[in-house]
């Protein structure tokens, strides 16, 4: 069958050739368009071989734009992530090898927590928390896939409304976390009071009863379908939606649901995110699963735009006009982008899928009245006010995000993180269809 992917012809190239002629490494739009040329300006940057920089153009909407405090060596997972893409041959198999080690390894971290025997974990109270407890517990050590400036902006924050805890932050990416996580409680020494991860990885220490059953007064302000029974707090989420690029695509012609995509007239103008899989799984849930799989079968026929790089570096190629419409967007990062001078938009198809960050308490936590005050807080509208300056999206009913677009009015659906145990079957699913037709 013919190859859904495709590189167009001026790609591999066109990463290099635009980028900032001092750090060739950046996937640069200075020059692509007009309004691109426009926009740049000179930047402060941060170069990953040392300390220091240089600086180069860039226009203002480019993720780099600027190197944010604690985000530098992102720049060079950027590079290497780019430079990956600018080779990448006409097809998804290109990323078959390394993207099926990494399904192994979380369907073998969720074989493992299943199948080992774990290490006596000390029961904490599951009643609301004391704060003449928390004053004498003095401190919460807290768990975190989270980066680190936002992290620290809302530990500070919750410092200046609980001056008397010190809180010791632990922050490693999601994989590494979740091990440690599952390494120190085999051994009976699981130090977390708090533990914040996605979706997937955060049902795999609640099925092993790693997280405490604590519900908290701030529930009864957060949207009903991000609610879980156990307690376990979504601290923000992305949306799933469909952008567009507005020089390429009229008002009118905008596909407003994932049927649209499959006119004849979008062959071969469509990018995707596919290493995505949360949202093939998502969309299943929300389609049923037979038509779901069907309609999937259709859209790999309808030569997709393959990028292995991520939401933001999606929404930057379609801003730069490689394709008109991005199927699998975040809408928050489109916005930022917007919001910067690129020329795209967004629509949104309901129910929208929406993919959680959580947030609980810790079984045996060693502070666990000091571990539900952070929690709370989290949770609460003060925490929202930390996240929605780092565009993040709240789940509170009672709390607009910014812009307001990104949630009002909008139904959502929250991946289910019970479908964690069904993901080597989805996985193999998504290749069968989207790697080799």
């Amino acid at each position: 069958m013919k190859n859904v992917a495709r590189q167009s012809r001026n790609q591999k190239n066109w990463i290099y050739r635009k980028a900032c002629p001092d750090h060739p490494w950046i996937p640069a739009f200075a020059g692509m368009t007009d309004p691109g040329r426009k926009a740049a300006k000179k930047i402060p940057l941060l170069s990953p071989f040392g300390k220091g920089g240089k600086r180069g153009i860039l226009p203002r909407w480019c993720s780099t734009d600027p190197v944010q405090p604690g985000h530098e060596n992102d720049l060079r997972h950027l590079k290497l992530r780019t430079k990956e893409f600018a080779r990448a041959p006409k097809t998804f198999k290109h990323s078959s090898i390394n993207d099926s080690f990494l399904v192994l390894a979380f369907a073998w971290i969720v074989s493992i927590a299943a199948s080992t025997s774990w290490g006596a974990v000390i029961s904490t109270p599951s009643g609301p928390p004391s704060i003449e407890r928390a004053k004498k517990e003095g401190r919460v050590v807290y768990y975190t896939a989270m980066n680190n400036v936002l992290a620290n902006e809302l530990v500070k924050a919750f410092n200046k409304k609980y001056p008397f805890i010190q809180v010791d932050i632990f922050r490693l990416g999601g994989e590494s976390l979740l091990n440690k996580i599952l390494l120190e409680a085999q051994t009976g020494r699981l130090q977390a009071d708090t533990i914040q991860l996605s979706d997937f990885r955060a049902y795999v220490l609640k099925q092993k009863k790693l997280l405490l059953k604590y519900i908290s007064n701030e529930y009864q302000n957060i949207r009903e379908e991000f609610r879980d029974e156990d307690g376990l707090g979504t601290i923000y989420f992305n949306s799933n939606v469909i952008g567009y690029n507005t020089k390429m695509v009229s008002a009118q012609d905008v596909p407003r649901s994932y049927d649209a995509l499959l006119s004849p007239r979008w062959k071969g103008k469509l990018g995707m995110d596919i290493n995505d899989v949360k949202w093939f799984i998502g969309q299943l849930q929300i389609m049923g699963e037979d038509k779901g799989l069907d309609y999937m079968r259709r859209l790999a026929r309808h030569e997709i735009h393959g990028t292995r790089a991520g939401s933001t570096v999606l929404g930057q190629l379609m801003a730069a006009g490689e394709f008109p419409i991005a199927v699998n967007s975040y809408g928050s990062s489109v916005e930022d982008m917007k919001k910067a001078g690129a020329p795209i938009d967004w629509v949104a198809v309901q129910p929208v899928l929406a993919t959680p960050q959580l947030i609980g308490v810790a079984a045996g936590a060693p502070h666990p009245n000091a571990a539900k005050l952070f929690v709370d807080f989290a949770l609460s509208r003060e925490g929202a006010e930390v996240l929605r300056a780092f565009k993040k999206m709240s789940p509170r009913k009672d709390f607009e995000s910014d812009p307001p677009r990104l949630t009002k009015g909008l139904k959502f659906f929250p991946l289910p993180v019970e479908l964690a145990e069904k993901y080597d079957r989805y996985d193999k699913a998504y290749r069968d269809i989207f790697y080799r037709n």
